[in-house]
């Protein structure tokens, strides 16, 4: 098992978390700058919504052949970007490799992140909505 794929999903599962995060951290001031805000945060909480469901809804290919000797089949959570994901890895059943446990361990952590980062990004873009809302009706007030 190899960590740079599993490096891949896991910056994948992050990315829209991250973006989505943008506008918390100056909030726009003009019009355009709020609709930019509005449908970056609402895309990525879509964007987060449909890589977990990639994740929960993936079909897993069988293993046909046996693991070498020495390795035994533990399983794995499917990854997002291969067209046939297999649920089972090859590993060593006695003191893995350094690689591995960090590739296992990046692994394991990707459904709790996935599901973390769509939850979140959704609430904040509840959050820029609802503070969109509330920036209107000040405009509207001064007028």
């Amino acid at each position: 098992m190899n960590v740079g794929p599993q490096l891949l999903e896991l910056s994948a599962t992050l990315t829209p978390l991250v973006l989505a995060c943008v506008p918390l951290t100056r909030p726009p001031s003009k019009i355009g700058a709020w609709v930019g805000s509005v449908l970056l945060t609402a895309s990525m909480s879509i964007l987060s919504m449909g890589l977990l469901m990639m994740r929960l809804t993936a079909r897993c290919v069988s293993r046909e052949a046996p693991c070498p000797d020495g390795l035994q089949p533990k399983p794995i959570s499917p990854d997002i970007f291969a067209r046939f994901p297999e649920c089972s890895a090859c590993l060593p059943a006695e003191g893995e490799s350094g690689s591995a446990t960090i590739a296992m361990a990046i692994n394991g952590a990707q459904m709790p992140l996935a599901t973390a980062g769509a939850v979140i990004c959704t609430l904040i873009s509840l959050a820029v909505l609802a503070r969109f809302a509330a920036w209107v009706k000040r405009q509207g007030a001064r007028r």
